[in-house]
């Protein structure tokens, strides 16, 4: 099951994902394993190339919810705190 801190800011969507991990502000990366395999595999490569722990989580629908948003999405965030 997919843990997410209370206080943690996560961040949705694949874009705004890559722009957190190229500025060094990603914590954490969350990829839905439901999502596609070239986008999951792109990220997971960022994410290690950049020292970040990158987590699956179970589906995009989930994930979604977890982000607290009305659609599903294939990838988060936790951006680190101040």
């Amino acid at each position: 099951m997919l843990e997410v801190k209370k206080e943690a800011k996560l961040v949705a969507g694949t874009r705004q994902v890559q722009r957190l991990i190229a500025a060094g502000r990603a914590s954490r990366v969350l990829i839905a394993q439901d999502a596609d395999a070239r986008l999951r595999q792109t990220l997971r490569t960022l994410a290690e190339t950049a020292g970040v722990p990158a987590e699956d989580c179970e589906s995009m629908a989930l994930l979604g919810r977890r982000c607290r948003i009305a659609v599903p999405c294939a990838a988060a965030a936790e951006e680190k705190g101040e």
